[in-house]
């Protein structure tokens, strides 16, 4: 199912395709730009923890992430959006994030829009353990952005 995820005031069509996995939560992404696919995947990070993720924005923080490859900058993304949301108990709900080749490997500066985490309204699913390396896949091809993530639970 291609879903248009309004943001920011611009309309973007952003790919988020839940996958059957066995024992665990993934999804294949698909966006125009490398931006488009890291905002993509916090957004199906949110599908897999809440059928009702919050929408006002009540703090602000920025996050700054290095990584010798574009995969591990990826994962380390994905882990630190669950850890605010797991351990700070700070919820994403919107995002800005600058993916840039750097000298030695990647780098992302990522502007946050968050809010409470209030599990009973914002309907928790449950807790996800991490984001894994298995079937991790990054990359460009047919003018798109592409990954494949999973979580484990």
């Amino acid at each position: 199912m291609k879903r248009v995820v309004e943001l920011m005031n611009e309309k973007r069509h952003l790919g988020i395709y839940p996958l059957d996995h066995t024992g665990d939560v993934g999804f294949d992404l698909e966006a125009e730009s490398l931006n488009e696919l890291f905002e993509a995947a916090m957004i199906a990070l949110l599908r897999a923890i809440f059928t009702l993720p919050p929408e006002q924005v009540v703090w602000n923080l920025d996050i700054q992430l290095e990584a010798t490859t574009l995969e591990t900058l990826f994962v380390q993304w994905l882990d630190e959006l669950l850890f605010l949301t797991q351990t700070r108990n700070s919820v994403p709900v919107r995002c800005t994030p600058e993916v840039h080749p750097q000298p030695g490997g990647w780098r992302l500066s990522a502007s946050l829009g968050t809010a409470p985490l209030e599990p009973e309204k914002q309907g928790w699913q449950g807790e996800l353990k991490a984001t894994t390396y298995h079937d991790l896949t990054i990359g460009k091809r047919e003018g798109a952005w592409h990954a494949r993530i999973i979580f484990d639970v």
